[in-house]
């Protein structure tokens, strides 16, 4: 039996997966599996959200989960459109702002509670939130932008 660690970079399309071993008789031997592997190496920019889904219906507390390459920073922003209650013109703004590292597996995750908003008087309308997530470089350079919209479930 053996183990191979994907390493960052890796690309391969459509490996042969050849086992090799000697038996206790001293006899080599190599076995080949007849199913093919391919890797491909994540993309430096590569960002995805994962949860929740676009147009998905997500309660007023909810975790924002993705995937991006491990180490990296990933800043995110959850917004709305409302209306004003007392001036019945539109309005918008922030649900939550926040930063997150990329996890050694790849993935990241933050809590979103957009219950304060939802319980604030002055505003109605709110049943939509967008979700934007953006990838930073070593240096900070912004490396690629994702987004998603999803829809608030009725409470009550």
């Amino acid at each position: 039996m053996g183990t191979y660690t994907v390493q960052p970079g890796d690309a391969i399309r459509d490996a042969r997966i050849i086992g090799h071993f000697v038996d206790r008789n001293g006899v080599a031997h190599a076995l080949e599996d007849p199913a093919r592997v391919t890797i491909t190496p994540a993309s430096e920019t590569e960002l995805r959200i994962t949860q929740p889904a676009a147009d998905a219906q997500v309660p007023p507390a909810f975790d924002l989960v993705g995937y991006s390459v491990p180490g990296r920073q990933v800043s995110y922003e959850v917004t709305y459109e409302a209306r004003s209650v007392l001036v019945r013109l539109p309005v918008s703004g922030t649900v939550a702002r926040g930063q997150v590292k990329v996890a050694q597996h790849g993935t990241f995750r933050a809590r979103i509670d957009a219950g304060p908003v939802l319980g604030n008087p002055l505003l109605e309308g709110i049943d939509r939130l967008k979700i934007v997530c953006t990838v930073k470089g070593p240096d900070d350079p912004v490396l690629g932008t994702t987004e998603v919209t999803v829809t608030l479930a009725k409470q009550g």
